[in-house]
């Protein structure tokens, strides 16, 4: 029989399988160029008035935040767009500002300075992490009416 192999042959090797999984966070919704993780709103009030106005971050109720349950991370706010004389400051259109102070607790004694990192902790109890943002504004009688604005960056690191 021509052309038959009369040998069989065979070979067995062993390769390993592995996965590594890694604590981390996931942002669920917005969209590819990002989404408002919320809004600092320090509301509506007279040109006459010298208040001191509160406010802490309304999240957004279609981006989530979900950590692994435990993780340690870093939040830092960037400067924002108006940034003048070392304080953010909201702007309205005519170039009118007024200076703002943002915190990471809510008793609003630790300041949180452009750049800075403050350390977070992601819920154990695997519920969403609310970014602990908080704000602080003094009106005063020399400021314009018109709507102010300003727009912060927040990077997490983990």
């Amino acid at each position: 029989m021509a052309g038959l192999n009369q040998y069989s042959h065979a070979a067995q090797e062993s390769f390993d399988v592995s996965a590594i999984v890694t604590p981390g966070c996931l942002v669920q919704g917005g969209s590819a160029q990002g989404g408002r993780w919320g809004v600092l709103d320090f509301g509506r009030h007279s040109a006459l008035s010298q208040a001191v106005v509160t406010t802490s971050l309304t999240p957004s109720e279609s981006i989530r935040l979900q950590c692994t349950r435990g993780l340690s991370l870093s939040m830092s706010v960037n400067q924002g767009q108006h940034y003048n004389s070392g304080t953010r400051q909201l702007q309205n259109a005519e170039g009118g500002q007024v200076g703002y102070r943002l915190y990471s607790d809510s008793a609003r004694s630790d300041e949180l300075l452009p750049g800075q990192a403050t350390s977070l902790m992601a819920p154990e109890d695997g519920t969403d992490l609310q970014l602990p943002l908080y704000g602080r504004l003094q009106l005063g009688p020399n400021v314009p009416p018109g709507t102010y604005t300003d727009q912060l960056v927040v990077t997490l690191s983990w």
